[in-house]
């Protein structure tokens, strides 16, 4: 169960993120070059990208992936991945996302550990993995 204060925490964050998505309107500047077409390749400019459009909740979900995990992500990292391979930032943030939450079980002290002990090594592993430079 969550407690009261733990959903009104999680309704908080979520009405942060709703607040930045505009109604999951279809909007935006339509290219000079398409409205000089005229009005039906407009609609069909809009029809392509209201198709691109992701989902309300991909929306929500890539928000929430995004704020949850600003504080882990190394921006000159995500920026370096970037350049070199030419990816998204979606792309990248998930690799960083990936690579921070990889299993770490190997690592810890003994296999007969209790939860609490399990997930306090885990994070340490993890935050140190993470923090070491790589090759």
């Amino acid at each position: 169960m969550v407690s009261q204060e733990g959903m009104e925490a999680w309704q908080k964050k979520l009405n942060e993120i709703l607040r930045l998505n505009n109604g999951f309107a279809n909007a935006g500047a339509i290219p000079k070059a398409i409205k000089a077409q005229g009005e039906g390749k407009v609609k069909e400019y809009m029809e392509a990208r209201a198709k691109d459009k992701p989902s309300p909740a991909r929306w929500v979900f890539e928000q929430g992936l995004i704020q949850q995990h600003a504080y882990l992500v190394d921006v000159e990292r995500v920026r370096d991945s970037l350049e070199t391979a030419g990816r998204t930032f979606y792309a990248a943030l998930l690799d960083a996302h990936r690579e921070y939450f990889r299993d770490v079980g190997s690592e810890l002290t003994a296999d007969d550990l209790d939860e609490k002990e399990k997930r306090r090594q885990t994070r340490r592993i993890r935050r140190v993995a993470y923090a070491k430079p790589r090759s």
